[in-house]
């Protein structure tokens, strides 16, 4: 009994499979979700399923028998595909089924895009696996495409590449954007550098002076105290890199100093804005006392007395000098405010004149060792100024030089104890000069002070960078210049040389 049913059992297991294997082909050829193309082995389609009737849009009846898979494929690709394979293969191949179906012909696994041509002339994108297929004694009996619909990830790949090209986009919009912030705040450093030069180079001489009388000896006399102390103030005032000017003015807008000649015998020395502007009847309150003009609860600060002080200060000033000052303002395009002062030939005459003949230093007192102080200086009138302020120290003999080559010599030849250098001078600057000096043994070891009216941050780090052992600004103040002296003195007491290695790391 047991050997009649071994045989029925495995038929039934048989009958199983066989069951289980047709399912699963019917599964395949009606699955709706990829696209399954039997050939036989001239290409024509014998298997056409209902994946492949959805996503190309026709029949079975319409294909089977009848074409290839190279009949509903784009012939441009084809195309390409048939010269991409002759070059790699060396062998020529047709651009029709054989391009298809040629590396799989020869084993080798193909999984491409194709794109795939519908029965109403629409494109699909797919991505196709062509294999051979082939009997028990290996030979191909036709070929078996298998394809899956590629156009979402298609679109995804589309938009991906729309939002890479917009990201450049605002990436390359974001640099000009920092390049063009980076050479307007450049082109404004360079106006506030420049503006500064030009206020400080005059007021050096106007507070530099008004120090050295109102500090000397014998004391000024009242009156004369009453004349000094408005130049003081209003000449530090001014300092104050016309700060309501570019505050007050709008963004994007401009402030432009000027001095011009106004008739034969008068200069006008202008600040004119691109602020918000006065009608007439605000104008006339300008120089009314905590008067802010509406803008009390504006975006700047403010206590409506600046102008009231610039009045009472500079005014009185300008009116003794045979001077006038006003106003003039239109709404929506700004205002300028301007002093007209008598034009002097001799201010030319006195810039052009030889430097000065330096006072003779004083006795000292005994025990006291004399230090040498090389000026490096083309203004008359500022080297007159130093050499009235270190007439205070006996202790310091003065030795002058007009331009940075002489200066240079002079150091090599003097071997002063401390070196004051003006940056902008004639021919080389004073810069170029110091990196000559930090270079030669001879003079290396001589602390170099700038003096400069180049008084922006940026220009003070640098500087101190090149290797200037101070750098004290135009205008400048009597008491921190008579410590300057001192500190580079005792610098070059306790530094007797500069290290090599130091001096090789300055930016020279």
């Amino acid at each position: 009994m047991g050997l009649d049913q071994s045989p029925r059992r495995a038929r039934t297991r048989r009958e199983t499979a066989l069951l289980k294997s047709g399912a699963l082909q019917s599964a395949i050829l009606s699955s709706a979700n990829f696209s399954s193309i039997a050939t036989d082995d001239s290409g024509v389609i014998q298997i056409f399923n209902v994946g492949a009737q959805r996503m190309l849009g026709c029949a079975a009846a319409d294909v089977l028998n009848r074409i290839t898979p190279a009949d509903i494929s784009d012939p441009q690709e084809l195309l390409q595909r048939a010269g991409a394979l002759s070059a790699g293969f060396g062998t020529p191949i047709a651009p029709g089924f054989e391009a298809l179906v040629f590396k799989a012909s020869r084993g080798i696994e193909d999984i491409d895009e194709l794109t795939y041509v519908r029965k109403d002339g629409s494109r699909l994108p797919a991505v196709v696996s062509v294999t051979a297929l082939r009997s028990a004694q290996e030979a191909i009996i036709g070929y078996l495409l298998i394809g899956t619909d590629n156009t979402a990830r298609k679109r995804v790949d589309a938009e991906q590449l729309r939002l890479d090209q917009a990201l450049l986009e605002t990436h390359r919009e974001l640099q000009i954007a920092k390049v063009a912030a980076e050479t307007a705040n450049l082109a404004k450093s360079d106006f506030l550098s420049s503006m500064s030069h030009e206020l400080r180079s005059p007021l050096n001489a106007i507070l530099g002076f008004a120090q050295l009388i109102d500090s000397g000896m014998p004391a000024p006399t009242p009156g004369q105290k009453d004349s000094v102390d408005p130049i003081m103030q209003a000449g530090w005032y001014l300092l104050e890199l016309l700060s309501n000017a570019i505050k007050c003015s709008r963004r994007g807008g401009w402030v432009v100093v000027s001095c011009r000649g106004v008739a034969a015998d008068r200069v006008r020395v202008s600040v004119r804005d691109t602020g918000l502007g006065l009608p007439p009847e605000k104008l006339a309150q300008l120089f009314q006392p905590f008067n802010r003009m509406g803008q009390e609860g504006g975006e700047q600060e403010g206590t409506g007395i600046g102008l009231v002080v610039s009045k009472l200060l500079v005014e009185r000033l300008v009116e003794r000098l045979g001077g006038t000052i006003g106003v003039e303002s239109q709404v929506g395009v700004g205002s300028e405010v301007w002093v007209e002062l008598a034009a002097s030939a001799a201010i030319e005459s006195a810039v052009n004149a030889d430097l000065p003949v330096l006072p003779a230093p004083a006795e000292l007192a005994a025990g006291v060792r004399r230090r040498t102080l090389l000026c490096v200086e083309d203004n008359p009138a500022n080297l007159l100024r130093v050499a009235r302020v270190l007439s205070r120290r006996p202790d310091i003999r003065l030795i002058s030089a007009k331009d940075c080559r002489s200066g240079v010599e002079l150091a090599r030849s003097a071997q002063p104890d401390v070196i004051l250098m003006d940056i902008n001078l004639p021919g080389i600057s004073g810069v170029t000069a110091l990196c000559i000096l930090l270079a030669d043994a001879a003079t290396a070891h001589i602390p170099v002070v700038a003096l400069s009216a180049n008084a922006m941050p940026r220009d003070i780090e640098k500087g101190l960078a090149a290797g200037f052992f101070r750098y004290p600004t135009k205008p400048i103040k009597l008491d921190e210049f008579l410590h300057t002296p001192d500190l580079a003195l005792e610098h070059a007491t306790t530094h007797p040389a500069r290290d090599r290695a130091e001096t090789e790391s300055l930016p020279c």
